[in-house]
């Protein structure tokens, strides 16, 4: 296995270390963050920003206790991501989500820009520890609507519903 740490901007690479492929890779994160906490002097200013494989409540132990700052995808598989998800139900239902963000449309397209609304809630992530105990860690979760993805959804959902329709046809 090869991890690689690379800034935001250009994505140089500021560290690298290879180990067994038969270690975790929540393991192998910690020790990277280990190391890059004691060769970079500033780095609980810098925020990371990872995928879902960086959710996990031994990870997330470590990263809290460098006092890092971060943004990551919660799985779905994750508790807190359904009550996240409910709780954006929940604000809905009160009237829309307010806008987070709004990009200028593509020069030339002429198409309205897509839209991110949403809401931040405050959750507690739970998990086992190594000893058995139970962990909590107290997180903000972002709850967000795209209207990109949403229609990238709703067009898969159309062809999906289309090959269905094919398939019950030729049955």
């Amino acid at each position: 296995m090869l991890g690689l740490t690379a800034t935001a901007d250009g994505a140089v690479p500021i560290a690298g270390r290879a180990a067994s492929g038969n270690r975790s890779d929540s393991l192998e994160a910690d020790c990277v963050l280990r190391g890059l906490a004691k060769s970079l002097p500033s780095l609980a200013e810098v925020p990371l920003v990872a995928d879902s494989k960086f959710f996990g409540g031994g990870h997330l132990d470590s990263v809290d206790r460098l006092d890092l700052a971060y943004a990551t995808l919660v799985p779905r598989s994750v508790g807190i991501w359904a009550e996240a998800f409910e709780a954006r139900r929940s604000r809905r239902k009160q009237g829309p989500l307010p806008l987070l963000e709004s990009k200028a449309p593509k020069e030339g397209t002429g198409a309205p820009a897509p839209d991110g609304s949403g809401f931040s809630v405050d959750l507690a992530y739970s998990w086992r520890g190594g000893d058995g105990q139970e962990q909590k860690l107290p997180m903000r979760a972002l709850a967000v609507h795209s209207s990109a993805l949403e229609q990238r959804k709703r067009g898969a959902v159309e062809r999906r519903k289309a090959r269905e329709e094919e398939r019950l046809g030729r049955e």
